[in-house]
């Protein structure tokens, strides 16, 4: 049976297909649910930490978009290579996301990580990855990703893990793409260089930042968690978050927030955040207030902070506080540009946040007329649950890994000698256009031990 419709319970896609294709929310949720996909990982690539990744994170995004089920081959007992504590092989580390494999005959889409099958699937793509890069491509245009000894991390296989996701829902769907049948592929290491060659024949991650003010524990915030909880901490117990957002976890949460699951629902989204990190060993403080320009940080709270809030105004904030170091992202908002991905790093040595967002005054979005239908259901006022959908913009957990990604890259490169983006703009159907805005001054090691980090 339906669950009744608002803004608290409708997917986020869903509402974005509904408005695309002009068709009535309910018939938007069954196209989602009538999507399928499968997973195909082989035993080489099995003993890859950046594998392993892009399988987790591709199972747990794929999940919340292909709402018909995804199915996942994996072999027999692989050893689970990823920091989650208390699973021990790849196949119970699924558990983590809330979601069971289904069993599938004709999926949908199929992506097959680190190998090319004799006879692919016609809808299906490839997945390559490292520690510090992510691609994908179709078969047919294949992407002449070279490997080479570099570190074996997470990031880049959650990117590749969330490219392919998203390539793959963009073509089940039937939303066009420009270039959607090239190779994509992106360097978290070096962004902007060619991403088919290896970052380095060395290691190059020495150091981890150690401490983290979260802020806003949306599709975005919850990202960075995901990306973070996945780094090869030596002690978990050190590593601190503070965790802040005032608001409560609702079932339309589902198709974008990597850690929301049925059970969390209608629970303050710091404590669920909270005991989901709990359980992997980190420290964890919460704050269940209303980030303002009052908030101020005190010696003993986290000088780096993650912004993943969906409005401008508190954004503007962010340089009153008194963090040392500041990343920032956000997202494009329709069917149209909901894969924009734009980052903003703070000290800026030509931008600050009250520059660039001070100026910005929230309100509620406009609504067409012709939307009204959209949403229309029994005898429901139609006109204000669609002004109720009109406040949601239309969020991916796919795109939201992708985001999470950059952001926690840009922290590695800080911390262990890389070249810092001050902005970042990324767009995965037309990676060509991306744009990077590298700063000119590195940190200190002054500076990197007041912030705080973990040698490795």
């Amino acid at each position: 049976m339906n669950e009744e419709l608002s803004s608290k319970t409708a997917n986020r896609l869903a509402l974005g297909l509904a408005r695309q294709r002009r068709i009535h929310y309910r018939d938007a949720e069954a196209i989602l649910r009538s999507l399928t996909l499968r997973l195909v990982i082989d035993p080489q690539s099995c003993r890859s930490v950046a594998f392993q990744a892009a399988l987790l994170t591709a199972f747990n995004t794929g999940n919340r978009a292909f709402l018909g089920g995804v199915s996942v081959e994996i072999p027999a007992d692989v050893e689970l290579l990823l920091p989650l504590p208390g699973y021990r092989t790849l196949d119970e580390a699924l558990q983590i996301t809330g979601f069971q494999p289904h069993s599938i005959n004709t999926p949908s889409q199929t992506i097959y990580f680190g190998h090319s099958p004799i006879n692919p699937e016609p809808t299906s793509c490839r997945v390559d990855c490292d520690g510090w890069r992510g691609a994908v491509s179709d078969f047919d245009n294949p992407s002449d990703f070279r490997y080479g000894q570099t570190d074996d991390i997470a990031p880049g296989g959650v990117l590749a893990g969330a490219f392919a996701v998203h390539r793959s829902f963009l073509k089940a769907a039937g939303i066009s793409a420009r270039s959607l049948e090239a190779p994509l592929g992106l360097s978290l290491w070096s962004p902007g260089d060619d991403w088919r060659n290896p970052a380095s024949i060395s290691p190059l991650l020495h150091n981890l930042p150690n401490q983290f003010w979260v802020l806003g524990l949306g599709h975005l915030g919850q990202a960075f968690l995901w990306n973070l909880a996945l780094l090869p901490y030596p002690k978990r117990e050190e590593v601190r978050f503070l965790l802040q957002d005032f608001d409560t976890i609702e079932t339309g949460n589902f198709s974008s927030g990597l850690l929301c699951n049925e059970g969390s629902v209608r629970r303050r989204k710091t404590r669920h955040c909270a005991g989901w990190l709990d359980d992997l060993g980190f420290q964890t403080t919460i704050s269940e207030r209303k980030y303002t320009e009052h908030d101020r940080r005190t010696e003993d709270d986290p000088k780096i902070a993650l912004c993943g809030f969906d409005r401008g105004r508190p954004r503007s904030f962010l340089g009153k506080t008194g963090f040392d170091l500041i990343v920032e992202c956000g997202l494009g908002d329709t069917l149209a540009d909901f894969d924009q991905i734009h980052t903003h790093t703070f000290p800026s040595e030509v931008n600050s946040a009250e520059a660039l967002w001070g100026h910005i005054q929230d309100g509620p979005k406009k609504i067409e007329e012709k939307d009204l239908a959209l949403f229309t259901e029994g005898k429901q006022a139609c006109g204000q649950i669609a002004i109720d959908m009109a406040g949601k913009a239309v969020s991916t957990s796919f795109v939201g890994a992708m985001a999470g990604a950059l952001v926690v890259a840009e922290l590695l490169r800080v911390f262990n000698g890389g070249q810092s983006i001050e902005e970042q703009f990324v767009t995965p159907r037309n990676t060509i256009d991306a744009e990077f805005r590298r700063a000119t001054r590195a940190k200190s090691l002054a500076d990197l031990v007041k912030l705080g980090f973990t040698s490795m």
